[in-house]
């Protein structure tokens, strides 16, 4: 272990990680500490017993129109074509999501329902709160009481962990409210694909030889699925390599 560091970086997601490969790129180290027993935060992904990849956290997938994000991440990773139709269960059936014109066309029962349409249902189910104080406030005035407690509430719930009126304003996603005439399973993104291997291990610093353990760290638990030491159950990590 050295003896000092140039930069701490707390969180293993994948700000963290791209952020102490750059750093590393240029000659300066980092110490990386994550609280959970794992990296790649939310997008950490596992195999079942049949050996098929879930997603922990739920369910992430890959786009961009970048060249740049995709040739950077393709030192990484290859890549297996794919096809997304994102979808949700609720009310005993699965709708498109995030909320779009196919949502509405589902829920109006119109499969001729036009944008237009979905603005106006919009506008008149909108609440009116002129200073929303918090998520639930900001949902409800954005798209009425019957598609927030369709989609929003549960989703706020089970995403964030916590109810929609503790939720803050700012930067809340209001999944829908930009999507009114797309449907998110035809995007036409330049690359739309799945990292071979999984998506936690496209991260920078899981890659054999980019990384090191803390020394001297491998706490209970040994190490997790092959990556860095473990201290408490946590990883450290080190980059570049002593």
């Amino acid at each position: 272990m050295r003896d000092s560091y140039d930069f701490l970086i707390v969180g293993a997601g994948l700000s963290g990680l791209v952020l102490a490969e750059r750093l590393g790129s240029i000659g300066r180290t980092s110490l990386v500490v994550e609280r959970r027993n794992h990296i790649g935060g939310n997008c950490h992904d596992r195999k079942d017993r049949n050996g098929l990849f879930y997603h922990v956290y739920g369910p992430h997938y890959f786009r961009t129109n970048s060249e740049l994000v995709r040739t950077y991440l393709s030192g990484f990773t290859g890549w297996a074509d794919a096809k997304y139709r994102v979808n949700v269960f609720t009310a005993g059936r699965y709708w498109s999501f995030p909320i779009n014109l196919g949502t509405f066309r589902q829920f109006s029962g119109n499969p001729s329902a036009t944008e237009g349409d979905f603005k106006d249902y919009l506008t008149r189910s909108a609440v009116p709160y002129e200073n929303p104080s918090n998520s639930k406030e900001a949902i409800l005035s954005a798209v009425g009481k019957e598609l927030y407690e369709l989609f929003y509430r549960g989703y706020t719930e089970k995403q964030w962990g916590r109810l929609a009126h503790q939720g803050r304003v700012r930067g809340h996603r209001h999944p829908g409210s930009d999507r009114i005439g797309q449907d998110i399973g035809k995007r036409a993104d330049a690359c739309a694909r799945l990292p071979r291997g999984g998506l936690w291990r496209t991260c920078p610093l899981r890659q054999a030889g980019r990384a090191r353990p803390v020394e001297g760290l491998r706490g209970r638990g040994g190490t997790h699925a092959g990556h860095g030491g473990l201290r408490n159950g946590r990883p450290l990590l080190q980059f570049p390599p002593a």
